[in-house]
C-alpha cells in the first residue's frame, strides 16, 4: 500500500503535514481533513443538542430511525432560525405554514 505525505501550508503560516493512502493533491487533502474536522463537531454538537450521548432504544432499527427523525428535526430548527433572519423576525413569529 502506497502512503502520501502531503504538506499543506495553513492561514497562520504554520505547516500542516497529511498522511493519506489516497493518490490526491494537498489540496484535496486539506479540504478532505477541513470536512473531517467539520462532521466531526456537527456530531458533537448533534449529541449535546438531541441528547443522542445516551440512547432509549434497545435495537438497531430503532437506533437508526430515532437518529435519523432528531437529525431532521435538527435541521428544520435550524432551517426556521435562518428563514426567521431572513425574514427579519423573531422565531416564534414564523409558522410552518408561512415559512
Amino acid at each position: 500500500m502506497d502512503v502520501f505525505l502531503h504538506e499543506v501550508e495553513i492561514d497562520n503560516g504554520e505547516t500542516l503535514y497529511l498522511v493519506t493512502t489516497f493518490g490526491i493533491s494537498a489540496e484535496h487533502a486539506a479540504e478532505f481533513y477541513q470536512r473531517r474536522y467539520d462532521v466531526e463537531h456537527d456530531i458533537r454538537d448533534l449529541k449535546v443538542s438531541l441528547s443522542l450521548e445516551n440512547p432509549r432504544c434497545r435495537s438497531v432499527d430503532i437506533m437508526k430511525k430515532e437518529l435519523l427523525t432528531s437529525v431532521v428535526a435538527y435541521n428544520l430548527v435550524i432551517l426556521f432560525r435562518q428563514a426567521a433572519e431572513v425574514a427579519k423576525l423573531p422565531p416564534r413569529r414564523l409558522s410552518f405554514k408561512e415559512v
